[in-house]
């Protein structure tokens, strides 16, 4: 996106989306992922779910051999019976190539690593659904699979244009794909792209339902972008599904403004804070877009008015609804009430309970780490010290 102007042949969206079928060729994956790693270091950053794709010529071979029908269980069975469990170990083995190409072009476990090696780093993997129903099921079955099977795999995720025509005719039928996997394997997370849309995008009945499927039938524990709910039918009944089903919402705001023309008044992202669904703070992606965390955040307190606090909750929401394993660091994420074992800990010497679940817990484990910097931070920058409760609320 750097330096495009819109035009009457391509807008923002055909630039942005043109842009992927080009990496490839451009650079290798693991070359790709210690960049990654590396400026998320700058950052401060400590973890990162990167969405890729794996074994991707492999499963279309597969899928090709598959004659579609709605019977899932039919489906399964037949791409079971043509080895795709085969295409899974190869998948483990690309990890594990992927993970030792980075720590090579890091220097990890050197005297002079880089500060990408302190990174945790976990996947998502994707399923591209502009394709055959045939072979949208088998990446999604391959995902599903490998995530059941390795744990660098946190979940799945589906790309590529929303509003695409097959995307758009095939939308429902994606989410009683992922229902039914859900089925069989129920330990596998899903965060979707949903409501990446915008009046005069699409035609209005489909700004309609995308975001309520995503949750009810495709199971989505993140809905990334979400931009048109207040489009979508009964807008204010989603907004309470959201909250109380703790739903959190990617916002990627420079991504919304360049590739739907959508920002300020016209974001709902201070709709989404009135409602109290969790929120976190997103690049989309920061190479093509141009941007870096930093400036995400800045956008939303220059637009939106946030306060220190607002901010310190949206990057405490960024690991609390992560898809690391383990048990939360927080009993109530309202409130920012440490769980019991935690409450009376000094953030730099943990009790032996709260050590205990640290160690038992890759998520409380980042979330604790992540307390203890900002603790540091506002000693140094002399902010004002985020909420923190450590016994019972008060009344109200």
């Amino acid at each position: 996106m750097r330096g495009f102007v819109p035009d009457a042949g391509t807008t923002g969206h055909d630039q942005f989306f043109r842009t992927f079928n080009l990496f490839g060729g451009a650079v290798e994956q693991g070359a790709l992922i210690a960049e990654v790693s590396n400026r998320a270091a700058g950052e401060r950053l400590i973890y990162m779910e990167l969405m890729t794709s794996l074994q991707t010529k492999a499963i279309k071979q597969i899928a090709s051999n598959v004659t579609w029908t709605d019977d899932f269980g039919t489906m399964l069975d037949k791409l079971s019976s043509l080895g795709i469990a085969r295409i899974v170990d190869n998948a483990v083995s690309d990890l594990d190539l992927l993970a030792q190409e980075r720590k090579r072009i890091l220097k990890c476990g050197q005297y002079d690593s880089e500060p990408g090696c302190q990174v945790e780093v976990r996947y998502l993997m994707t399923t591209n659904r502009t394709a055959t129903p045939a072979d949208v099921f088998a990446q999604t079955v391959f995902g599903f699979m490998l995530a059941k099977k390795d744990s660098r795999v946190v979940g799945v995720n589906f790309v590529a244009p929303e509003d695409f025509p097959v995307a758009l005719a095939d939308y429902s039928l994606h989410m009683r794909m992922l229902n039914y996997l859900e089925s069989k394997m129920p330990d596998v997370r899903v965060a979707l792209h949903a409501g990446e849309l915008t009046l005069g995008l699409v035609t209005p009945e489909h700004l309609r339902s995308h975001i309520r499927e995503a949750v009810v039938t495709g199971g989505a524990r993140r809905i990334g972008h979400g931009v048109d709910v207040m489009y979508e039918d009964r807008p204010y009944e989603l907004l309470r599904i959201l909250a109380d089903r703790h739903i959190a919402v990617e916002i990627a705001l420079t991504s919304n403004r360049l590739i739907l023309g959508v920002a300020g008044r016209q974001h709902p992202f201070p709709v989404y804070r009135r409602f109290n669904v969790p929120l976190v703070i997103a690049t989309d992606d920061e190479g093509v877009s141009r941007t870096d965390m930093a400036n995400e955040l800045v956008t939303a307190v220059t637009s939106y008015g946030l306060t220190y606090s607002d901010v310190i909750s949206l990057e405490r929401n960024s690991l609390e609804y992560s898809f690391l394993p383990g048990r939360s660091l927080w009993e109530d994420t309202t409130t920012w009430r440490l769980a019991t074992p935690c409450r009376e800990s000094r953030r730099d010497r943990p009790s032996s309970a709260c050590t205990a679940l640290l160690k038992s817990s890759k998520k409380a484990e980042l979330e604790w780490h992540y307390e203890l910097a900002l603790e540091q931070f506002n000693a140094v920058a002399n902010w004002p010290r985020p909420k923190v409760h450590r016994g019972q609320p008060s009344p109200g």
